[in-house]
């Protein structure tokens, strides 16, 4: 069914910590579970440099991109079956499927931020990677508690699937598979689905919010601010990332080029 307006599913921020925190718990279970497997699935694992925290990097890898394909099918589930979250102007209109996929979210993010904050500095990307999970968990906590904005909090989890791909390409970097087909096929396809989802889709939503202003000024002025700030600080992480991602893609494109003509 579809809630509408600022009804009871309207729940707080601490109300709902109960059922984020479990979440939490499942994702950081499925953590260890992958960082107790994979030593036995994957010969590279042994090899992986302990002093930069690789073996806690590859279990969070594997976390994530089994989080990514479940999260993606469930925000694209509750899109195919409620369309007007986001086409409609009701900026509270929300379904318990939308509602449950925030959270399942939020818990996954919870429990990554935990292991990044331990690893810190050995992992790269530490400070961006930091101030995305925090900026996403204020975010994400606002939209899960208050029931609003629950499109656009569904097309932006959707982008999640971009993260299967860039796991696949650190993965075949630490096999050595840097050469074969399945790397390049992997890096074309992540150019491709982080244009899709993280910038075509992400920036779709800033029409979203408009549509949605007077909805979204009914909300506290701190809510509001931080609503509005942690978009646009994604934003800003959004098309930093993807220009890091076209320069690798440009880079690896002239030296097949150069290669070509040797």
């Amino acid at each position: 069914f579809v809630m509408t307006g600022m009804g009871d599913h309207r729940t707080g921020w601490v109300a709902q910590l109960p059922e984020i925190l479990a979440y939490a718990a499942c994702w950081h279970a499925v953590y260890w579970l992958c960082y107790v497997i994979a030593p036995s699935l994957f010969v590279t694992f042994a090899s992986l440099d302990a002093q930069k925290g690789e073996h806690g990097y590859w279990a969070a890898s594997m976390e994530s991109t089994i989080h990514a394909v479940v999260i993606t099918y469930y925000a694209l589930l509750a899109l195919w079956q409620q369309p007007s979250l986001v086409t409609s102007d009701d900026f509270f209109e929300a379904t318990p499927l939308s509602l449950f996929t925030a959270r399942l979210f939020l818990g996954h993010i919870l429990s990554d931020f935990a292991v990044g904050l331990y690893y810190n500095t050995r992992w790269p990307g530490c400070l961006p990677n930091i101030c995305h999970h925090l900026f996403t968990t204020l975010s994400w906590m606002g939209m899960a508690a208050g029931g609003y904005a629950q499109g656009s909090s569904l097309m932006l989890i959707s982008c999640e699937i971009c993260t299967v791909f860039v796991n696949a390409l650190w993965f075949l970097e630490k096999c050595g598979r840097q050469n074969s087909i399945f790397f390049k096929i992997s890096g074309g396809l992540l150019l491709v689905l982080w244009f899709i989802f993280r910038i075509i889709g992400y920036f779709s939503m800033a029409p979203r919010m408009y549509a949605h202003r007077h909805g979204l000024l009914t909300l506290p002025a701190v809510e509001i601010f931080v609503h509005v700030s942690c978009y646009c600080i994604g934003g800003v992480l959004m098309l930093m990332w993807f220009w890091q991602i076209l320069n690798a893609a440009l880079n690896a494109l002239k030296k097949m080029m150069s290669s070509k003509k040797q």
